[in-house]
């Protein structure tokens, strides 16, 4: 695949590739990465953090299933109230997971890797509303991350065999005699190849081959049980033998469009639109080739010259996480407020840890509404003049502190505001990350025009400028 010319690249590409591969990014990060070689900043997307430490309430004991048989002896309103108490517990936690996640969106050295755990979320979509134990989709959030950017085969092999998957997709209860064929459909439908690329009989087949995946019944663990896998004679896309799981995964990614399918999609989710025949023809080759490991593809994107041309630069409609996490590191939140980050993401339509089915959220136009876009500019205002919050004493509600969480000073220092020219650069590049066109620097020029003078602007007056610049439909695409 022809790559960028080290002559063409430039700050503008710079910003373009740290946007697109994690979810936003500040002026010294893409001068640092325009002033070194491309290949040498797209290199460092991959240096992944040693750690990655989980949530507080992940423990030994989180692994445990409640052992309901306890409740026997117990009244029926004992047995409720143990009940109710458990299922509060587990919501509390699945709020606490979704906030660990943004927060590691926001602060983490390797933005690409949580990106990539984002994609792989919505590409292999699982609900906590069916499965129901937060534990089980940490698990997997984990698995997504780890496996980021290794082996395809080794990631969807780790996924047929996740409890939250299992779950999900009712593997649980396929045993010999009785397949279920939802996990063996989708695997193929919406995971590997896409619809029409297989038979009802290769569905069947799958759906044998999978019986016995199972969930370990005092553990959230996997379990691959031989008393309920059938191991007859199957037939699948022309093998015949007494498959099993680890075979289907094989056979699958022996077609040449398990390759075409999953290139179109990676390319459409960081290049913001369907690639054309050669783009794939080109790719899936490179995938193929190197055994589908993921870092050698998408390396070749980030360094093509067809990911940097400008129908593909700032067209991409932010989803919310990138809308809001890229929010966060604009206005140097590194702690936001997580129970406001909670509810944006689920006003905004992309409720971390519940997609709306398997297939996962629609993306691109789907995010904008007339009601998610008065949304985002009021979610605007809220991370612009939220207040830090303080701990409060034992037995006292939360309290705002006086301070808000964004410094003003920090977004647009004092150094920047000798004049109107120098401050409005250094907040395009800030919000926007890039330098705007002249259709839209005439747009903000009528607004500037009824501002003070620069030098007489206040704390208020920057909060203004940076939510009128938050609420344009400049700031909605990336």
């Amino acid at each position: 695949m022809k790559k960028l010319e080290p002559g063409k690249w430039n700050r503008e590409h710079a910003a373009h590739l740290l946007v697109r591969s994690g979810f936003g990014t500040t002026p010294a990060r893409i001068h640092a990465a325009a002033s070194q070689p491309l290949e040498k900043t797209v290199a460092a997307l991959f240096q992944t953090p040693e750690n990655v430490e989980p949530p507080e309430w992940i423990t030994d004991g989180a692994a445990l299933k409640p052992d309901f048989r306890d409740l026997a002896g117990l009244s029926d309103d004992e047995r409720r109230r143990l009940r109710r108490l458990y299922q509060r517990e587990a919501t509390q936690q699945s709020r606490q997971l979704t906030g660990w996640w943004i927060e590691r969106m926001i602060n983490s050295p390797c933005p690409l890797q949580e990106k990539m755990a984002l994609f792989w979320h919505g590409h292999f979509a699982t609900g906590i509303r069916k499965v129901k134990v937060p534990y089980m989709m940490y698990l997997q959030n984990r698995t997504f991350r780890e496996h980021a950017f290794g082996s395809w085969q080794a990631l969807i092999t780790a996924v047929s065999q996740d409890p939250a998957m299992l779950v999900y997709l009712d593997n649980t209860r396929s045993k010999a005699g009785a397949p279920n064929e939802n996990y063996a459909r989708e695997l193929m439908e919406l995971f590997t190849l896409g619809e029409g690329h297989y038979t009802e009989d290769d569905i069947k087949a799958a759906a044998r081959a999978f019986t016995g995946w199972q969930v370990h019944t005092s553990r959230y663990a996997f379990f691959d049980n031989p008393r309920t896998h059938d191991r007859g004679t199957k037939t699948f896309f022309g093998h015949t033998g007494p498959l099993d799981g680890h075979d289907i995964i094989r056979i699958i990614l022996e077609q040449e469009q398990a390759s075409r399918f999953l290139v179109s999609k990676l390319w459409n989710f960081f290049a913001g639109s369907d690639p054309d025949t050669e783009t794939v023809d080109e790719l899936a080759r490179l995938f193929r080739d190197s055994h589908y490991e993921l870092k050698p593809l998408l390396t070749a994107i980030f360094t093509s010259a067809r990911f940097y041309d400008p129908d593909i630069r700032r067209t991409q409609i932010k989803s919310p996480a990138q809308w809001l996490v890229g929010s966060c590191i604009a206005l140097g939140i590194d702690q936001p407020d997580a129970n406001l980050c909670i509810n944006a993401m689920r006003t905004l339509g992309q409720e971390l840890f519940s997609p709306p089915n398997v297939k996962g959220w629609d993306g691109g136009y789907a995010w904008i509404t007339t009601s998610s876009l008065t949304a985002r500019y009021n979610l605007a205002n809220q991370l612009i003049n939220q207040r830090k919050r303080q701990q409060p004493r034992e037995g006292q509600r939360m309290r705002l502190q006086g301070s808000y969480r964004v410094d003003t000073a920090d977004v647009l220092p004092w150094d920047k505001r000798t004049s109107l020219e120098e401050a409005r650069g250094h907040l395009e590049q800030v919000i926007f990350q890039t330098v705007l066109s002249s259709d839209d620097r005439r747009k903000f020029d009528e607004f500037f025009s009824t501002q003070k003078p620069v030098g007489d602007w206040t704390d208020s007056d920057v909060r203004n400028i940076l939510h009128v610049m938050m609420s344009t439909p400049q700031y909605q695409l990336t």
